[in-house]
């Protein structure tokens, strides 16, 4: 989850990116919104996995001439890298939505569902979302979805509670401090089955996403090896 508005030049779209790779190697699927900046660094992500970090920074390369999703060349540019990297071995899914018919959705995402209804598109994106939430700096719509999350979480609506990642210490801590109106809730016991951390380091996220497995008997999944 997160906003729009990152440019891909910015440092927070790459680390996106590289952290979608590592965990798209791992066999994680990565799932978003479909827009630009922060929904769509996922897929370019799972795009290039297996790739090296040198292929890597120059699709960041490729792609810095059309750094807003509302730049004329941002499809195109795009498109671009996909043929120049062109894969068959990793999916990942973008969900976008009508309601913003001025945005584009992303050509990483090697699936798309695009949907009428917001609130049952994001109803949508928290069910399959069973490996856990990553949520990156954003506005409104980002804090729509944690507070999303955390109700079916608090239920355990789906057999278990998915881990709620908040990356960007101080955007969650000090911009929009919304991770600690969070613990404060969890501690207090207004929100249960809550698993949240902050960080900024790629190798804890992933870290707390692999430590991380549904219910078995209660979310009636296969588990996968890493």
């Amino acid at each position: 989850m997160g906003g729009h508005a990152l440019l891909r030049t910015d440092p927070g779209y790459r680390k996106i990116v590289y952290l979608a790779k590592r965990l798209t190697e791992l066999g994680f699927i990565m799932v978003s919104g479909g827009g630009g900046g922060a929904m769509e660094a996922p897929h370019l992500g799972a795009w290039l996995a297996e790739r090296t970090d040198e292929e890597v920074e120059d699709a960041l390369r490729m792609l810095s001439i059309a750094p807003r999703w509302s730049d004329p060349e941002w499809l195109s540019s795009a498109f671009k890298v996909r043929k120049k990297y062109y894969q068959t071995h990793f999916d990942s899914v973008a969900i976008p939505i009508w309601l913003y018919d001025h945005e584009l959705t992303t050509p990483f995402a090697t699936y798309a569902a695009k949907y009428f209804d917001n609130s049952i598109r994001e109803d949508t994106l928290l069910q399959i979302a069973r490996g856990g939430l990553i949520f990156t700096p954003g506005g409104a719509g980002t804090l729509q979805e944690i507070f999303q999350a955390a109700v079916p979480n608090h239920y355990e609506t789906f057999g278990y509670a998915s881990p709620m990642v908040f990356l960007g210490t101080h955007f969650w801590k000090e911009d929009v401090p919304a991770y600690l109106l969070m613990e404060h809730l969890v501690k207090q016991g207004t929100y249960n089955h809550l698993p949240i951390c902050i960080t900024d380091e790629i190798d804890e996220v992933v870290a707390t996403l692999k430590s991380f497995r549904p219910k078995q008997e209660n979310a009636n999944l296969t588990e996968i090896d890493d």
